[in-house]
């Protein structure tokens, strides 16, 4: 079962990442409204849902897995699978459908609902730079249909992580939250509408350069406690250490080490979750010489230390 914020959990100062299974549906203002979810998962769980209005949708995927079956206004259902660093903006009218959840892998997402005509009020020059089907719905000029996905940048994951991680008793959570709101949605403006409708020129990678680089992406996770060094790396794909450098930037948003450090992360805190290790042990068990280096980076990454975590 799925549960509003334990009252605990606010008395307490607790992360509402601390509750087993959690969601909340906040409402910024009229038309501006929040939904932060945290699955434990030790069952299958499916989530219904349906919009009342046409609001466009910024979708973020931190965690988990999941099969949904999307439908709007009179359309044939659509099914989509949605892993880790899933991304997407959506503009959709009469939007309905379900997320079902496997058993045993925990999710984390936010999803933000903006009436249109409110994102010229955020920051009226972006709508400068969007795409015409876009741009005429915010304008109230006419009503179309919109839909980007894409990876999670690390900027977006930070702020995601940041807006789940935060204090439930604070007073000011509310005023938080709508700040880290209206960052994402810029990050994710320029991430998953203008810059992918940008990308006119052919890419510089060939098809056997970005199997080579899917393999050391695959290769350094698989090694993450000990990962090899980048000039190792690239001998063992075959690349050299520039294109590959410049191969991750291009396929995944972020560099070498900063993928092993996201997986590293993450990794902690599905150990931290299990309540079975204590921060000495995940902090080996992940590649740290000593715990307090492994807090001071788990704290940079997600604004909470893994002790207040746990």
């Amino acid at each position: 079962m799925i549960t509003e914020i334990n009252p605990k959990f606010q008395n307490q100062g607790m992360s509402p990442l601390a509750a087993k299974n959690w969601l909340e549906n906040i409402n910024i203002r009229p038309g501006f409204t929040l939904n932060l979810l945290h699955l434990a998962l030790n069952s299958k769980m499916e989530i219904q849902y349906k919009l009342d209005q046409t609001l466009l949708v910024f979708g973020c995927f931190l965690t988990g897995q999941a099969e949904s079956t999307v439908q709007h206004s009179h359309q044939s259902e659509i099914r989509i699978s949605s892993n880790a660093g899933y991304c997407g903006v959506s503009f959709l009218s009469g939007l309905q459908g379900s997320n079902r959840f496997p058993e045993g892998i925990p999710v984390s997402a936010v999803h933000i609902g903006i009436k249109p005509e409110m994102v010229a009020t955020l920051g009226p020059e972006i709508c400068q730079e969007l795409p015409p089907v876009l741009k005429n719905s915010i304008t109230g000029k006419q009503t179309g249909t919109f839909c980007r996905t894409g990876t999670m940048t690390p900027a977006m994951q930070q702020v995601v992580n940041q807006m789940l991680a935060f204090p439930c008793h604070k007073p000011s959570r509310r005023i938080y939250l709508q700040g880290k709101a209206v960052e994402l949605i810029s990050l994710m403006m320029e991430h998953c509408v203008i810059a992918s409708d940008k990308k006119v020129e052919a890419s510089f990678l060939s098809s056997a350069d970005i199997t080579r680089i899917q393999q050391a992406h695959g290769y350094i996770l698989e090694q993450f406690r000990n990962p090899p060094s980048l000039v190792e790396l690239a001998r063992y794909v075959g690349l050299n250490d520039c294109k590959l450098k410049q191969g991750f930037r291009h396929l995944y948003g972020n560099s070498v080490f900063g993928c092993l450090h996201e997986y590293r992360m993450n990794q902690a805190r599905s150990m931290l979750r299990t309540g079975t290790m204590s921060i000495k042990e995940i902090s080996y068990a992940v590649g740290y010489k000593n715990a307090h280096s492994f807090s001071d980076a788990f704290n940079k990454y997600f604004g909470i230390r893994p002790s207040r975590y746990c």
